[in-house]
């Protein structure tokens, strides 16, 4: 003879969100804080993150960036402006896309 305990799926959803609305918050406090050192104690860090995020020349990444948002101040839709910015950007760096 077995017993079985059912339990209702309210309380295991209440425990999940709970837990999953607190993970957030401290994954995006721990990023920043992460962030922060690089920048303030690892310089080659700082270079290196600063090459994976602006690829290539830095004057060709500026140039792209003030043509971004000169084409957003005439009107022009952001999903092509920014499509025409990553297009500038990955050319300056020098990345052939196929």
């Amino acid at each position: 003879m077995s017993y079985r305990i059912d339990y209702p799926q309210g309380i295991q959803a209440q425990r999940k969100q709970k837990r999953s609305s607190k993970v957030i918050p401290f994954t995006i406090l721990f990023f920043l804080l992460f962030l922060f050192c690089t920048l303030r104690f690892w310089q080659q860090g700082v270079e290196t993150l600063q090459k994976f995020l602006l690829p290539g020349d830095a004057a060709v990444t500026a140039a792209a960036l003030q043509d971004f948002t000169q084409a957003l101040k005439t009107g022009e839709s952001l999903s092509n402006a920014f499509a025409e910015f990553c297009q500038q950007v990955i050319h300056g760096a020098g990345i052939c896309l196929g």
